[in-house]
């Protein structure tokens, strides 16, 4: 497909898949770094990690001390998807989003949830003014019109700067988010919300949306994500 991938490829790179090296006729990615790889069940019933049998917690989500009910991805984030997501939100090549999201499209499948009202991560507007896009409001709106769920009214907002989490450790994650979100709309956010953020790793971000929404009164929080960092591949 030459669309926007392959247009930056021909610009940018040599004849070589960005992610793994391979020689290559034209384009920036082989097939195989950027062949979707659904998570495919059983997985845990809170946290969405892949198991061996399917289980209400596993030993990653056993010990939240949070409102979220549920989180599910649908594709592994390997190699090739991270190099290019990483062009998109630190690159600044926002336009080949919707190439990742057409690549992904077919894997993604029904709604995790239903009769919840879709609401996207937000940023700090610090960091929207820098980057110029918002790539979980994006995924959020596609989604929203993929699965024919209502968006909610937007509400939820990140009081705090903080590092991005992609530059700490799973410890300092846990912690880096606390407090960092809250509903700052005099209405009560919906009853049963949907979270949408691009990339579940270790879940904090979601957790911390999560604590934000039920102290502002809703009463069913899930999670979903279009990709998921494999564990292995976790800084610990």
């Amino acid at each position: 497909m030459l669309r926007a991938l392959d247009t930056l490829a021909a610009a940018v790179f040599a004849p070589s898949c960005a992610a793994c090296g391979r020689l290559l006729a034209r384009g920036a990615a082989c097939a195989g770094c950027l062949e979707p790889k659904p998570i495919a069940p059983p997985w845990c019933g809170r946290c969405g990690e892949a198991v061996t049998h399917p289980v209400a917690s596993c030993g990653r989500c056993e010990g939240w001390k949070s409102p979220l009910v549920s989180v599910r991805s649908a594709l592994w984030l390997a190699a090739g998807w991270h190099f290019f997501l990483q062009l998109v939100k630190h690159g600044g090549r926002f336009e080949l989003l919707p190439d990742l999201w057409a690549r992904a499209l077919p894997s993604i499948g029904g709604p995790p949830v239903t009769g919840a009202e879709i609401l996207a991560v937000p940023m700090h507007p610090a960091r929207l003014a820098a980057r110029g896009f918002d790539q979980a409001d994006w995924l959020a709106r596609r989604a929203a019109r993929l699965w024919e769920m209502p968006p909610a009214a937007r509400g939820l907002a990140k009081l705090a700067d903080t590092p991005p989490q992609s530059t700490l450790t799973s410890r300092a994650r846990a912690t880096n988010l606390n407090g960092a979100f809250a509903w700052d709309r005099k209405t009560r956010p919906p009853r049963r919300v949907l979270l949408i953020d691009d990339v579940f790793t270790t879940g904090a971000t979601l957790r911390s949306c999560a604590h934000a929404l039920a102290r502002a009164g809703c009463g069913e929080i899930s999670a979903w994500t279009p990709w998921r960092v494999p564990r292995k591949f976790r800084t610990p």
